[in-house]
């Protein structure tokens, strides 16, 4: 989009009428023309002015649109973003300013003394009322905007400050806290048991292993049973409890993972007498604990009383299957967990910055756990066993500069996030599992996925401004983000299986290539490749597509849309270089710009489109759009007057849209005659 020369003197001093007639006379005068010297881009920023000035009551904001990047323009236009606080700090400068310029209001030293009027208040109130009459913000937004006169090199300024809500202070009353390794006194007489006991405790894992494979399970812990010594008595003797023992079916779980829920399934109770007998206690008969924290690494102690006779039962809650049932170690440098396989480290407590690290303690390093190195300073890391690596194991290591973990085959969402310094990716042919965000801002130049990965996770590469080839080797769907604003990126491979592309996949990569086309693409989310002015698309056969997912692909020239899309959505092929456009039976509606500034001569209309949106066919060549009966809108000036021949239905609405605007048409033969009906001519 190229910026239309308004500096901040036109601002003050021309009216939102004037701005419309310069608008006008911009687009007429490149309308006026030869087509190959004709400014598209100019008119397409005259046309998004005017749109703006329609749109809203206040003019004040049209002159603004000029001044927004394309990029910011339509992040900011998106869904679920138009309030107030969800505007970039660029708008809101903006909407302030041109506020401001059309206030009153006059600023001195002096304007309380003369006035009697708080300033302050004054245009705090004027900037919210406009606010609100734009619908930017609520009641409960009000107190956020404060006016401050502020001093510099002798000369006062008017500066609108946003202040961010505080949270209230509030005071809770909480329980003293229990050390980790108490275990509370229990008489038989108290109400369920809550409370646990936690023996040893390390850092969480963030659960994400799909690992079908587990560990040994372990054998149960022999039952504690506590006897009571039968009291003595001068009467005759009384049958009383003696003990309680425990018996554990296949089916009693001692070792647990996130998630699960803890059970007593497979657990007898019996009841000892000192008659000699026994009866099996139903767990209700009971006090228990009825629950431990599932989302902690932990080993906890249950306990079940039954009148003066305590049993307690020993378990484990461990990250996944992969450490289920897992001892809990540590020595000077780490915590870890001791699985069948290997060690799975779970805290690093030193200040090398060069870790090496094969075995520990004899056993092999086969994980690095969750945070386990988040925000340290290490700038090297190797080891050759290691097959895991945890979520954030390595997120924010802004020194890293090599991880060397040739055996990896699972990367955790968020592993290597904000690693600058890291230029090469950790990879392996066995590399199974890929999380959200794994490189997201780094420093990595090459991306090689394996054919395992059939669904590139979302904001993979976000924002990673030094990466330039992608292999996707094969991959079905790319997510959200997965390669936004990567503006170096030139290459990428293994498109051709591609089907799916989610909001801003590929959003403004402007300099990407696709090796294989993506002839089997069938959806394309809100801005998914917008701005990929190089990527060669072929013919498209589009299922389902999203505001703006194609919004300037320069080498998008033919697309079939299928009949399920009932509206083309705003903006969703705008500026692409489209020459040729099938339309099927079912589509009833063409948004806002939906096709605007394309190269499509002509079009075919459905029976079933019932509306054109504003500017949904704009397009300087643009000859021929052949309406139906069933077409009941067409929406603000959607074509070239001059350029354009509407063919249309006798006495239908397209018919009477065309003689109230002047445009060309011709009759459509419908059987019942083959009358040509011309601009001008009488019936």
């Amino acid at each position: 989009m190229a910026n239309i020369d308004l500096n901040t003197r036109v601002i003050q001093n021309v009216n939102s009428e004037d701005l419309v007639a310069v608008l006008n006379g911009i687009i007429d005068a490149e309308l006026n023309k030869d087509i190959a010297e004709m400014n598209t881009v100019l008119i397409d920023d005259c046309v998004d002015a005017l749109l703006e000035i329609e749109k809203e009551r206040n003019k004040h904001f049209a002159v603004l649109v000029p001044f927004i990047s394309p990029n910011e323009f339509l992040r900011i236009i998106q869904p679920n973003k138009n309030n107030w606080k969800n505007l970039s700090v660029f708008a809101r400068a903006g909407i302030v300013a041109a506020v401001l310029a059309s206030t009153t209001i006059t600023v001195n030293a002096a304007y309380k003394s003369v006035t009697g009027n708080d300033l302050y208040e004054e245009v705090g109130n004027a900037i919210y009322s406009k606010l609100a009459e734009w619908g930017l913000v609520d009641k409960k937004d009000k107190d956020e905007f404060v006016y401050i006169e502020k001093t510099t090199a002798g000369e006062t300024t008017n500066v609108i400050e946003e202040i961010t809500e505080q949270e209230t202070s509030k005071t809770v009353k909480l329980a003293k806290p229990q050390s980790k390794t108490q275990i509370d006194q229990f008489d038989g007489e108290d109400d369920d048991i809550e409370e646990i006991t936690t023996r040893s405790y390390i850092d969480q894992l963030d659960g994400e292993d799909d690992d079908d494979e587990t560990t040994t399970r372990r054998k149960p812990v022999p039952t504690t049973v506590t006897p009571v010594t039968a009291p003595t008595s001068s009467e005759d003797e009384q049958v009383i409890l003696l003990s309680l023992s425990a018996d554990y079916s296949d089916d009693f779980k001692l070792d647990y993972i996130y998630g699960e829920t803890l059970s007593y399934d497979g657990l007898t109770l019996t009841a000892h007498y000192s008659d000699g007998s026994s009866r099996e206690v139903k767990l209700s008969e009971c006090n228990y604990t009825k629950s431990v924290d599932m989302t902690r690494t932990a080993d906890y102690t249950l306990r079940i009383i039954y009148e003066k006779c305590v049993i307690t039962i020993d378990i484990t809650v461990r990250p996944d299957d992969y450490t289920r049932g897992a001892e809990i170690c540590e020595n000077d440098l780490y915590d870890y967990m001791l699985t069948s396989k290997g060690a799975y480290i779970t805290k690093y407590k030193g200040s090398e910055t060069v870790i090496d690290i094969d075995t520990i303690d004899g056993s092999r390093v086969v994980a690095i756990g969750a945070n386990v190195f988040d925000g340290l300073d290490i700038t090297d890391f190797s080891s050759e066993n290691c097959e895991k690596i945890f979520g954030e194991a390595f997120k924010n290591c802004t020194k890293l500069e090599t991880c060397y973990t040739p055996r990896v085959k699972y990367i955790g969402s968020s592993a290597f996030e904000n690693d600058a310094a890291l230029s090469v990716p950790v990879f392996n042919y066995d590399l199974s599992y890929i999380g959200t965000a794994a490189y997201k801002n780094s420093g990595i130049k090459e991306l090689y996925l394996t054919p395992y990965i059939k669904n590139v996770p979302d904001e993979l590469c976000e924002n990673c401004a030094d990466l330039t080839t992608v292999d996707l080797r094969g991959a079905e769907t790319v997510g959200k983000n997965a390669f936004s604003d990567c503006i170096s990126l030139k290459t990428v491979n293994g498109t051709d299986g591609l089907t799916e592309a989610y909001d801003f996949a590929f959003y403004n990569c402007s300099q990407a290539e696709f090796e294989n086309k993506p002839a089997k693409l069938t959806y394309a989310g809100t801005n998914a490749f917008a701005y990929c002015n190089k990527i060669e698309f072929g013919k498209l056969y589009i299922t389902a597509v999203s505001p703006y997912a194609f919004a300037y692909c320069h080498n998008l020239t033919e697309v079939e849309i299928d009949g399920k899309v009932r509206i083309i959505p705003e903006g969703s092929f705008r500026g692409t270089h489209l020459e040729k456009l099938t339309l099927n039976e079912g589509t009833q509606e063409i948004d806002d710009t939906a096709f605007m500034s394309t190269s499509i001569t002509e079009v075919y209309l459905p029976s079933s489109v019932t509306r054109i949106g504003t500017y949904g066919l704009y397009s300087v060549k643009l000859k021929d759009v052949y309406c139906t009966k069933n077409l009941k809108t067409i929406e603000t000036s959607a074509f070239f007057r001059s350029k354009l021949t509407l063919h249309v239905y006798k006495n239908s609405y397209a018919h009477n849209y065309a003689i109230e605007n002047n445009i060309k048409y011709e009759i459509i033969d419908d059987g019942e005659n083959g009358v040509i009906q011309l601009e001008g001519e009488d019936d």
